[in-house]
């Protein structure tokens, strides 16, 4: 190492989203994707222990608690870790301005590197790793972390493949070598008939089903189970994820139901669970006590919704009106969601808590939630990309959007935040919110 390079103190900045990223991000920080069995985060706190550094401090636009409770305070690499967090937007000067303020030696890289373990005297060809910039003298001019840029998905298999195939170097790979070439993590299940060309490596917890052939450089993440007579080849398998039966899988990355081609540099969400899906996705289902709510609901309220319905007919004007409403039921190949049409009825009055109280049925029959995120009015709504797990709840008949009155165009900020926030004291206190509007009798006036 350079005598004037100093790595006592180093800022591992979040660089902003390249779309082509966007998908493998929807649900992990770019500190969390996988390289050769670990999270990137640990390869840099490995590398940078090694370097000699003391403090780390990571500055996040995205899921910084989830980093923040895998890297914890950096105790078990030697290293004091403070956790900055950005906005999606800051650019590079607003970094500086928040991170190196003080005149200290500290030395900015981008977190979405593989480090190398070496320094070079030439600066990176890339414009985006080129961009970031020292304080105080860490380096002299022209020493520069060499390092594989991380910018695509094609660039997370190639440093994959690179780390399992020691064309770059781990010198603390993962698991242990059972046989040469065969890296295996504790508690991995492998079932008669496996067949394998090395290199591999297999994480923790996986299940390996009868027959499976892992044909040469091929990294299965942890809790991963691969069923019996799949090929896999060149591939890279994320954490949790469940191949089908019978696959054939070569030069892809997959991540639950999102499969990668290399050699197609496209991406499709494959939504067929009997194919790839992922393990921990949880069906969510209308649970027996949010139906009983339903049905006391139902029975409180009868008396008034029957009044209502009369009174209908005798002004000679419909009392109830249908109206289309659409569920999501998962992912297009495009990565959209895709929707299914629920058929529903509507007292024909203004008052939005009244006007819902027959879709308290739809609860009964399990279609919708009582609560959770808000229905979609149309099929081709499109999701905002910060509102994507939207499509693994099923929609509620109280929504956060309805008691706070938000308009259409705001609803997904309520649903996001209802889903971050949502608990049994929060749940009662929205079911009493949307009961008392029930009382505001004076509020109803008919279309």
């Amino acid at each position: 190492m350079n005598k004037q390079v100093n790595l006592s103190h180093v800022v591992l900045v979040e660089s902003q989203v390249n779309p082509e990223m966007q998908a493998f991000l929807e649900r992990r920080s770019p500190a969390m994707l996988p390289v050769a069995g670990k999270p990137l985060i640990h390869l840099w706190c490995e590398f940078l222990a090694n370097m000699g550094t003391r403090k780390l401090d990571i500055a996040l636009r995205s899921f910084p608690e989830q980093v923040r409770r895998y890297v914890g305070n950096g105790e078990r690499w030697g290293l004091e870790i403070n956790l900055v967090s950005l906005t999606p937007e800051a650019d590079l000067d607003n970094v500086i301005d928040k991170v190196a303020v003080e005149q200290l030696e500290k030395l900015l890289l981008p977190l979405e590197q593989l480090p190398m373990g070496e320094f070079v005297d030439k600066q990176p060809e890339n414009t985006a790793d080129n961009q970031f910039l020292l304080s105080g003298k860490a380096l002299t001019k022209g020493h520069w972390v060499a390092a594989q840029s991380i910018h695509s998905p094609k660039d997370l298999w190639q440093v994959n493949m690179d780390l399992i195939s020691n064309v770059a170097i781990d010198p603390l790979p993962a698991g242990q070598e059972i046989e040469n070439g065969l890296y295996v993590d504790t508690g991995v299940q492998i079932k008669p008939g496996f067949s394998f060309e090395a290199p591999c490596r297999i994480g923790k917890h996986c299940l390996i089903e009868a027959s499976v052939n892992l044909d040469n450089s091929v990294i299965i993440g942890q809790n991963a189970i691969i069923d019996k007579q799949t090929y896999v080849s060149e591939s890279l398998i994320f954490d949790d994820t469940y191949v089908g039966s019978q696959s054939d899988l070569k030069r892809v990355i997959v991540d639950g139901s999102l499969v990668y081609s290399v050699d197609n540099d496209t991406a499709v969400w494959v939504d067929d669970p009997l194919i790839v899906s992922s393990i921990r996705k949880q069906v969510d289902r209308v649970t027996i006590l949010e139906k009983l709510t339903a049905g006391l609901l139902l029975g409180l309220f009868m008396l008034p919704m029957v009044m209502i319905y009369i009174a209908r007919h005798l002004q000679k004007k419909p009392a109830v009106i249908e109206e289309t409403f659409y569920l999501p039921v998962g992912r297009k190949l495009n990565g959209t969601a895709r929707n299914k049409a629920l058929q529903t009825i509507s007292l024909n009055i203004n008052h939005n808590g009244w006007r819902r109280i027959p879709w308290l049925l739809n609860v009964i029959k399990g279609d919708l939630k009582l609560l959770g995120p808000s229905l979609q009015s149309s099929d081709d709504s499109p999701l905002p990309d910060w509102a994507v797990e939207i499509i693994d709840h099923k929609p509620g008949m109280i929504t956060l959007a309805d008691c706070e009155k938000q308009e259409e165009s705001n609803r997904y900020v309520s649903d996001v935040y209802y889903l971050a926030t949502k608990g049994l004291k929060s749940n009662v206190k929205l079911l009493g919110n949307w009961v008392l509007q029930l009382l505001y009798i004076d509020r109803i006036r008919f279309n």
